[in-house]
């Protein structure tokens, strides 16, 4: 099956495993620091999850816009399959000369936490909106990406053995999926 590019991001992402986008979701957010389960007492694991979701998301619009796979803010966010997809979305795009430019419409909520008692996992649920977003070659040869648009976003936001929420698995639906 061979990947269609639907917008920016997704484009990328496709372009890099269509496979692993059917994973289980994943999700990182960027707080104002660097979430730790050790910060203090006001930030919740809720709050925490969906700030390693939308780090993880404006990391990797950086990371496309620069064309550079190893962007540390992707770790700051992302592990696992969440941060190996990402990675390859990447290399792939400054591979085939493009660059990302744009920004996602975000909206994320918790669709749950486990364990209930001191949450160590979270479902991140969106609907997020990729159509203003687009790749672009950026020494002016034309490059025809293919809108993006509406789509569900599932990713699972993990606290990691060094205290820090990252998103681990995520899923992208299709564009109008939501």
């Amino acid at each position: 099956m061979r990947p269609r590019r639907t917008g920016m991001f997704v484009a990328a992402l496709l372009t890099a495993s269509v496979a692993a986008c059917t994973s289980e979701p994943a999700t990182t957010a960027p707080p104002p620091g660097t979430p730790s389960a050790s910060a203090s007492a006001s930030p919740q694991p809720r709050e925490l999850a969906v700030a390693a979701y939308i780090g993880m998301w404006r990391s990797y619009e950086k990371a496309l816009a620069a064309g550079d796979p190893n962007t540390p803010d992707l770790r700051t966010f992302a592990d696992g399959p969440a941060l190996q997809l990402l990675t390859r979305a990447v290399r792939s795009s400054s591979e085939a000369g493009l660059r990302g430019t744009g920004t996602t419409a975000l909206s994320p909520k918790i669709g749950g936490t486990y364990p209930v008692s001191a949450p160590t996992q979270a479902t991140v649920t969106d609907c997020m909106d990729t159509s203003a977003t687009r790749l672009y070659r950026p020494d002016g040869q034309p490059y025809a990406d293919i809108p993006g648009g509406r789509r569900q976003m599932t990713a699972t936001v993990a606290l990691a053995a060094d205290g820090v929420w990252r998103v681990n698995q995520i899923k992208l639906g299709e564009v109008g999926s939501c």
